[in-house]
């Protein structure tokens, strides 16, 4: 009786160890089996009581019993041998012990449970347990992947601000608005792709973080240490380049340049946004490529509603255009 308690309480512990959400379940129990200790000690001690006082009731008189003293005897029924008197206390010893032991696993079933259900909840604790640290070793994958984007964004900003010439302040400045779009943006995605939400409305999210970040840079930087931070991002070359090449191969206007220009910077804006999201880790290269694909058959059609059919007709006959197709192939110049 005593072991099967032992190995609950133990296994219980263990459970509680893994868990730690039935420590009050174990507290109260340790409390019940002091309690019965301490009754089975007094129980004991009242047993052991009893047959001192059988055996010296049973025990041979000396001399002749008064009348008083025979008429007792015979009211309580206590003239019995010693040997009759042991019988009876080990008699009563065996159910006061079988009483306590019935007691004390009703207490134990009744607190913790079953084998089946001890079973359970030691199963329950170990997939919780699993959980946990995949859970945790999924955040420290994501806290390693944000220290190298930082990292990374830290390198980009040091590069581009000193080629404009900014001093430590100003690249603070832009390194804090860079950290607070990304917040921003961590923020909501988890949310999104909790419910599934598409490509388009993700990139939305990005998108408008970005607008607040490039409003930030507007109110701190002027408007010569913006257009020179600009000068010096890829990107942002390429898309000049870009629209005076097909400027003129198509021979635009100049109200027709600013149109292709604001046609291209959309483009770019969304595909920047799609390396963001990349980034971030919740969209894969497929889902970016077929993304893309769809930003650059957009860009095309608004030339066609920018151009005339002529200008549009000499356009796709250009190195513009031809560059345009191989970039969609994903072959680029």
């Amino acid at each position: 009786m005593i072991q099967r308690a032992v190995i609950l309480a133990v296994a219980a512990a263990f459970v509680c160890g893994c868990t730690g959400k039935i420590e009050d379940r174990i507290e109260t129990m340790a409390a019940d089996q002091k309690n019965i200790a301490a009754r089975l000690d007094a129980l004991e001690q009242e047993n052991l009581q009893l047959r001192e006082a059988l055996t010296a009731r049973s025990a041979p008189s000396v001399g002749t019993p008064t009348p008083a003293e025979a008429e007792g005897a015979t009211e309580t029924g206590l003239n019995i041998s010693p040997e009759l008197a042991e019988v009876l206390a080990d008699r009563i010893n065996t159910l006061l012990q079988e009483k306590i032991t019935a007691t004390i696993e009703d207490r134990i079933d009744s607190r913790i449970g079953s084998r089946g259900d001890i079973e359970a909840i030691f199963s329950q604790a170990v997939e919780e347990e699993m959980d946990n640290r995949e859970e945790q070793e999924r955040l420290e994958r994501e806290q390693q992947r944000w220290r190298e984007i930082a990292e990374r964004d830290r390198r980009t900003i040091e590069r581009r601000a000193e080629s404009a010439g900014f001093d430590d302040e100003k690249k603070q400045d832009v390194t804090l608005a860079m950290q607070e779009m990304r917040e921003r943006i961590r923020e909501q995605l988890p949310a999104l792709k909790e419910r599934e939400a598409g490509m388009e409305e993700m990139l939305a999210v990005v998108a408008e973080s970005r607008q607040v970040f490039d409003r930030q840079l507007l109110e701190t930087l002027s408007e010569e240490e913006l257009a020179a931070y600009n000068e010096t991002d890829r990107w942002y070359r390429n898309r000049q380049n870009r629209v005076q090449e097909i400027t003129t191969a198509a021979k635009l206007d100049d109200a027709q340049s600013l149109l292709v220009d604001d046609a291209y910077k959309a483009m770019r804006g969304t595909m920047g946004d799609g390396f963001l999201l990349m980034s971030e880790g919740y969209a894969g290269r497929e889902e970016m490529r077929q993304t893309f694909r769809t930003t650059q058959e957009t860009f095309t059609e608004s030339l066609k509603t920018i151009m005339t059919p002529e200008q549009y007709e000499a356009y796709e006959s250009s190195d513009a255009a031809r560059w345009e197709r191989g970039f969609r192939g994903g072959r680029g110049r």
